[in-house]
């Protein structure tokens, strides 16, 4: 009788893990692919979406030392804009996966009275919103700043401040 293998058995057998479909820190830790610059980048930016709690290394310094990267080089790939798009995503998806918890969380504290929950749920739930107008037109008088209270500003007292003494100054 043959057996079919699934993908990855094949390396099983042959006494190796079976490569990973792309570089998480398990298969790092597994020690199941080859640690190239770009391997280590992908590493990086998952690195960078855990919460700081759950960093293992803690810190940028510690991830460098630990995979021989300089820290100069993780700043370079921190700032570049394609790690920024991934990394964001990544927390997108995160987000979206406490959607229900985070919404039932709002709803709980607008029915016990929170009156920044209730807000929100009517405008978010109910699609609720403040009735100000912007219209965009403002008029200004040219006058505006030659009086106050009828009369003219270059004729008001310069104000002054008390002294301990009673006396008054400038």
């Amino acid at each position: 009788m043959k057996q079919e293998l699934k993908r990855g058995q094949e390396s099983e057998i042959a006494g190796k893990p079976p490569e990973p479909k792309e570089v998480t820190a398990i298969a790092v830790i597994q020690g199941q692919f080859k640690e190239s610059r770009e391997d280590l980048k992908s590493l990086f930016t998952e690195w960078l979406v855990m919460p700081t709690f759950l960093r293992n290394p803690e810190t940028q310094r510690g991830f460098g030392a630990r995979y021989g990267v300089s820290e100069q080089t993780l700043c370079h790939w921190k700032a570049d804009p394609t790690v920024q798009k991934k990394v964001q995503k990544l927390v997108n998806v995160h987000a979206l996966s406490r959607y229900a918890d985070v919404m039932n969380g709002m709803i709980s504290a607008a029915a016990k009275g929170n009156v920044l929950a209730q807000k929100l749920y009517f405008q978010y739930v109910m699609g609720w919103s403040e009735k100000v107008e912007h219209s965009g037109h403002v008029e200004i008088d040219a006058n505006w700043t030659t009086t106050v209270g009828g009369a003219p500003i270059d004729r008001l007292p310069i104000p002054t401040r008390p002294e301990p003494d009673g006396t008054r100054v400038n």
